[in-house]
C-alpha cells in the first residue's frame, strides 16, 4: 500500500478519483501512486462525510507514526443551512477536528488560515513537522455542491455531449412531478447524462477514459492534487 492516501466519502467516489489519477498518471518519481480510502477502510460502521470526520484522528495517528507520509482530504460542500452545508461550515467541521484531537495530544497544530484558499486548495503545514494535509472541497474549493457539480464541468465540451446535456437539462426543468430537491438537480442531470451515453448509464470512471469528460477542465484541482503528493 502506498504512503500517500486519498480519503474520500465514498466508494464511487473511490472508484472516480482512481480513474482521475490513472488520467492524471500520478505514478512518476515525484508523485507514486496513491491509495485512495474510504471511511469503512478505516474503520468506520459506515462511509459518508460525517464518518469520514470522525476518523479523522486515526489518520492523524498514522502520520504522526510514519504509517503514512502524506494525507489529502476530498469532501463535498453540500448545500447551507442543511446539515451543516456549505464551504466554510464543513471546513471549519473538519479544521476543529484535526486540532482539537492534535491539541489533546499535545502534538502541536496544523497552522490554518481563516478562509479557505478559494479555488486552489488547501494545503496545511503543522508546527512541529507532521507531514502536510491536503483540503479540498467539492466542486471547487469556492461555492456549495457536491461531486456532480464537479463532474458537470468536465464533460466534454463536443456538440453531441453538450447537446445531450442541454436536454436533460431542459427534460429536468419540464418533469411534471419533481420529487427531489433543488440541491440534487446537478445530481439529476448527470445521472440523466450518463443514461443516454453509447453505454447507457455509464460510470464516471469509464466516462473519464472514454473522453466523455476531459480532465483538463478540472485543472485546478489537479494542480491540488500533484501540490499535496509531491
Amino acid at each position: 500500500m502506498s504512503k500517500k492516501i486519498l480519503l474520500v466519502e465514498g466508494n464511487n467516489d473511490r472508484a472516480f478519483f482512481r480513474a482521475f489519477c490513472k488520467k492524471l498518471d500520478l505514478k512518476d518519481v515525484d508523485v507514486p501512486e496513491i491509495t485512495i480510502v474510504t471511511p469503512k477502510d478505516i474503520g468506520a460502521q459506515r462511509n459518508g462525510w460525517t464518518n469520514l470526520i470522525d476518523h479523522l484522528p486515526t489518520e492523524i495517528k498514522r502520520l504522526r507514526n510514519g504509517d503514512i507520509d502524506k494525507l489529502a482530504i476530498v469532501i463535498d460542500a453540500d448545500f447551507e443551512p442543511d446539515n451543516y452545508g456549505g464551504v466554510t461550515s464543513r471546513r471549519s467541521l473538519i479544521t476543529k477536528k484535526i486540532n482539537d484531537f492534535l491539541q489533546k495530544q499535545n502534538y502541536g497544530l496544523y497552522e490554518i488560515s481563516d478562509q479557505p484558499n478559494y479555488k486552489t486548495g488547501d494545503i496545511f503545514k503543522h508546527t512541529n513537522g507532521l507531514p502536510d494535509i491536503g483540503l479540498w472541497i467539492m466542486p471547487d474549493h469556492q461555492n456549495d455542491g457536491m461531486i456532480e457539480n464537479f463532474v458537470e464541468q468536465m464533460i466534454s465540451a463536443s456538440a453531441e455531449q453538450q447537446s445531450l446535456l442541454a436536454h436533460a437539462n431542459f427534460s429536468i426543468n419540464n418533469l411534471p412531478t419533481k420529487l427531489f430537491k433543488d440541491i440534487h438537480l446537478s445530481k439529476a442531470r448527470i445521472y440523466t447524462w450518463r443514461a443516454w451515453q453509447k453505454e447507457p448509464g455509464i460510470r464516471l470512471p469509464d466516462a473519464l477514459s472514454e473522453n466523455l469528460l476531459t480532465i483538463e477542465a478540472a485543472a485546478n484541482f489537479s494542480n491540488w492534487l500533484v501540490s499535496v503528493f509531491k
